[in-house]
Formats: structure tokens, C-alpha cells, sequence
């Protein structure tokens, strides 16, 4: 999602830390390897926004070590990125946050407490995100388009629960839900400036729909008609050639120009030298 749609980002960023950057703001997208004395690590994201660098990852199970791998990132961060100024190093940890996905993945996890040189005590604790505490009106309300392909997994442990009965309470409500996610996703996407991204929303959101409900082909086919994924996964194939197509074309007509005017350049060129030839020798 940060690799093809990044704008999307910035408002759970603005949530998360209180932040008021503009939809359009430029992101910059940082390396996410980094290497300690044991092995390879390897962030699930890093960005910058406005200078400062973001690090966050994405959790669907609960760990409680997870603070302790933010702060090996995040330190692996801040030294590939340390700087001088005046002959004193400066050493910045980027702000971060974890993304729950579930309330599975909940973990009450303790402040790390660092002990700095001259009895200086800092507080580490990256932010929690628990993407089921969001009910689906806050989802709309705040714009947390991010969190929408997402959603479906707060459902997971009901899974069974819809099995029972096609027509139940449960799965009318999921149904109503995901009819208002659609809906929103279409006023809000299904322009000519963002429909690519409305339609790979629309995809992560049955790829998602799919595994959780991989063996409910009531719930699953249900939601797919809802959200339109199968005519979607065309339109993209679609919209994926039309561009290829239309950067082909250009390039070729943009080509043919520049050869033309090329041509005429150089054949002006070589008439002018034909010219003074022909003046030299009529002198000589």
C-alpha cells in the first residue's frame, strides 16, 4: 500500500500523532534493511514527511517483544541517518507506531525505560494502533482509507458464527458495513484522478476478504458482489495496459518529432555548408 498508494498515509499519520499535514504533502520513501552484529533487519516501513522519518509496523498477532524490535529498528535507523553539526553528533529516532490488526494481536507491553549517561532516564514506547478499536463510522468520518482493506479481520473469530446461518444478524450487519464502505469508497475515489487508486483498495480488500473467509463461500461471495472484485481485477489489467499504452504511443509520437525536427536541423545544417562550399569555390 505505501509502495502504490502512499498518499493514503498521511492521514492515519495526522491521527496517530496529531499532526496537520496536507493530503498532497511529498513522502519520501527511506530503506527498510539494516544490519546489527546478528543479522539482516528489516522494517516494514519507513518514510519522511516534512524531514522527520516515520517507522511503523504491522502486527496481527500479539508479541511482547515488540518494543524491544522497535528499538533495534529504530536505532538502526537513527544511526544510518546520524549527523554533525558543529563537531557534536546528533542521533534522532524517528516517531512510530504499530499497527494491530486484530484484537488478537493486543498486547499490553511496558515503557522501555533507557539510562543515558549522567543519570538521565528516557521513556521509550512506540505508539499502539488497534485498528479494531475504530468503528467503521470513525473509519469514514477521519478518512482512514489505509484502514478499510483491513476492516474485514475484526470478524475473523465470528467466522464460525456466520457459517451457521446464511441470513443471519452477523453477517446482515457485515453486509450493511461493507455496502457503506463501497458506497464511501466511491464518492470519495471513483474519479478520473484516483480511480487507480480506488481500484486497488477494492482488490486488497477481497484479497483480504478471501482469506479470512477462504472457507465460507457464503460470506466471501456475498461481500465479492458487494465490492465488485472480480470486474475490478479486469478494469485494473485495463487501466494497467491503457497507461503502458498511452506512455508507448507518446514516446513513439514524441519521437517522430524530435526525428523531424532533427532532420530539418540537420538539413539546414547541410544545405548552409553546401551553400558556403559552392560560394568558396565560385571565389577560388
Amino acid at each position: 500500500m505505501l509502495a502504490k498508494m502512499p498518499e493514503l498515509i498521511i492521514p492515519l499519520i495526522n491521527e496517530v500523532f496529531g499532526t496537520c499535514y496536507p493530503p498532497d504533502i511529498p513522502i519520501t520513501r527511506y530503506q527498510d534493511e539494516f544490519y546489527d552484529r546478528r543479522q539482516k533487519m528489516i522494517a516494514d516501513s519507513h518514510l519522511g514527511i516534512a524531514h522527520i522519518h516515520y517507522h511503523a509496523e504491522c502486527q496481527s498477532t500479539g508479541d511482547p517483544t515488540m518494543h524491544i524490535r522497535m528499538l533495534e529498528y529504530e536505532t538502526a535507523i537513527g544511526l544510518e541517518y546520524i549527523s554533525c553539526i558543529n563537531g557534536e553528533f546528533h542521533l534522532s529516532l524517528p516517531q512510530s507506531f504499530v499497527l494491530y490488526l486484530s484484537s488478537t494481536s493486543r498486547t499490553v507491553l511496558p515503557s522501555i525505560n533507557l539510562h543515558l549517561t549522567n543519570n538521565c532516564n528516557v521513556l521509550y514506547h512506540p505508539k499502539p494502533v488497534y485498528i479494531p478499536d475504530y468503528s467503521l463510522e470513525e473509519v469514514l468520518q477521519k478518512n482512514l482509507i489505509f484502514l478499510l482493506p483491513f476492516y474485514i479481520i475484526r470478524y475473523r473469530d465470528k467466522n464460525s458464527l456466520l457459517c451457521d446461518v446464511q441470513n443471519s444478524a452477523e453477517l446482515c450487519k457485515l453486509q450493511e458495513e461493507y455496502h457503506s464502505i463501497k458506497k464511501y469508497l466511491t464518492d470519495k475515489l471513483y474519479n478520473k484522478e484516483k480511480e487507480a487508486t480506488y481500484i486497488k483498495i477494492i482488490e486488497l480488500s477481497n484479497r483480504v476478504i478471501n482469506y479470512i473467509f477462504a472457507d465460507n463461500e457464503t460470506v466471501r461471495k456475498g461481500l465479492g458482489d458487494i465490492m465488485g472484485g472480480q470486474i475490478l481485477e479486469l478494469e485494473s489489467e485495463k487501466l494497467i495496459e491503457s497507461s503502458i499504452k498511452q506512455g508507448f504511443e507518446q514516446g513513439v509520437t514524441q519521437g517522430i518529432e524530435e526525428g523531424i525536427k532533427q532532420g530539418i536541423e540537420q538539413g539546414i545544417e547541410q544545405e548552409r555548408c553546401c551553400s558556403i562550399r559552392t560560394i568558396i569555390r565560385i571565389l577560388q
